[in-house]
């Protein structure tokens, strides 16, 4: 493509803030309507924003990180680190966080605990994740979701722990935090195939924000081949969060196909879809080639976005 315009960018980037400020961890925060004041300075960058843009339009839980820090210093802490590194190394103080957390109902207190807990992702707060998501107590199942979230998934007792309770579990909420803890990361194709075939059957779950979490994941888990037919599969879903989602798919994937394109082309023309969604839809389409025709329409929906920003 010959020309390239600011205002995708722009738009794209408008919830890169949100993003940055998900949950101590790639995963991603709710959308915002603001727009930044400067746009990628390349086009790897502006894809960047575009899939943190689209991502982020399925919800995520909001960063406790500052507000920890912030009741850290408060308390005469030095910082936020010394209370993590303070966590992973006395179990006892380990311990004495997990029995506040699991009393704590203040938001602000809660985010500030599991901030500190977050440096701390090791066998003792794993097993203590295990038994509060197999307790009966809502509030329970709950910290124990959100500690789960803080291991890296190259943890193989961690990895089994979310394949295991991605089989077992109903409730949608649950499933769609369980998949939120499925991280990308590095590990034997043997140990990966659980995860891939579980979130596969997830991306066609009967509720719509397990799709859209499951489809957002498998992207980055499966192979191009296999991610293909699920991100077409979503662009063409009824709900508009799982086709928000496979917009970020299809930007962070190098799954590619004529179908995906068309389908991209559709939602970068259709007015019905918010500038946001079209600024998405559009960036995905700078990685195809387009047909003088298919090039015509791209910039005519690029027009469209410059004439109202």
């Amino acid at each position: 493509m010959n020309k390239r315009h600011s205002t995708s960018a722009l738009v794209a980037a408008a919830l890169v803030g949100a993003a940055a400020g998900a949950w101590l961890s790639p995963l991603r925060a709710p959308p915002s309507r603001l727009f930044e004041t400067t746009a990628p300075s390349s086009r790897d960058d502006a894809g960047s924003a575009a899939a943190s843009s689209a991502a982020a339009r399925v919800p995520k839980p909001a960063s406790p990180m500052r507000v920890a820090e912030a009741q850290a210093l408060a308390q005469g802490a030095e910082s936020l680190e010394n209370l993590q590194n303070r966590a992973r190394t006395d179990p006892e103080y380990l311990a004495s966080l997990l029995a506040r957390l699991s009393t704590e109902t203040e938001l602000d207190a809660r985010g500030a605990l599991l901030a500190i807990l977050a440096g701390a992702p090791n066998a003792q707060l794993l097993a203590y994740a295990r038994a509060q998501l197999d307790g009966a107590d809502a509030q329970a199942r709950r910290n124990g979701l959100d500690l789960l979230k803080m291991f890296p998934m190259n943890d193989a007792d961690a990895r089994d722990l979310v394949t295991q309770r991605l089989e077992r579990e109903s409730d949608p909420a649950a499933l769609k935090s369980l998949i939120e803890a499925l991280t990308p990361s590095l590990v034997a194709e043997e140990d990966a195939a659980p995860v891939i075939a579980r979130l596969a059957d997830l991306s066609r779950h009967a509720d719509a924000d397990v799709r859209a979490q499951a489809v957002l994941q498998y992207a980055q888990w499966d192979n191009a081949t296999n991610t293909e037919v699920a991100l077409h599969r979503a662009l063409n879903d009824p709900a508009l969060a799982v086709r928000r989602a496979a917009i970020a798919g299809a930007i962070g994937s190098s799954a590619q196909s004529a179908r995906m394109k068309l389908a991209l082309i559709d939602i970068a023309t259709d007015p019905a879809y918010d500038d946001a969604d079209r600024a998405s839809a559009l960036f995905a389409l700078q990685r195809y080639p387009l047909n003088r025709a298919e090039h015509a329409l791209y910039a005519q929906s690029q027009a469209a976005l410059d004439a109202r920003h």
